[in-house]
């Protein structure tokens, strides 16, 4: 584990973790829906992608991209800040780096948890 380095350079980290996650992820989430509501007619990852394509273009893959943005990105902020935040505090312990790591892991839930349902 590397030292903590500061809230806002962990705030920052957690947005563009955020913000990368939901651009990975959308367009895989519209076809995995696409599949759950068409049970049985399924083609491939690769052939549900290229139809939404075909559909509407390329920004059809990014289709509902806001909403998904406005739940994400304070979650994974949130939950970088969190990790930051334990590993501020128990970097004075006397226990071992792993358990910092571990325990400032499981501290991270918290703060996300807290944004996530409030």
């Amino acid at each position: 584990m590397s030292e903590p380095r500061g809230s806002s350079s962990a705030v920052i980290s957690g947005f563009v973790a955020g913000s990368t996650e939901v651009i990975a992820v959308q367009p895989l989430d519209i076809v995995k829906t696409r599949f759950q509501i068409n049970a049985g007619k399924n083609p491939s990852v690769y052939r549900g992608l290229c139809d939404l394509v075909q559909e509407g273009g390329f920004p059809r893959l990014y289709r509902g991209l806001l909403p998904e943005a406005i739940s994400t990105v304070p979650a994974r902020t949130a939950m970088w800040w969190g990790h930051d935040l334990a590993a501020r505090v128990l970097v004075d312990l006397p226990i071992s780096k792993h358990q910092q790591e571990f325990l400032s892991g499981a501290f991270s839930g918290v703060p996300e948890s807290l944004v996530v349902t409030p």
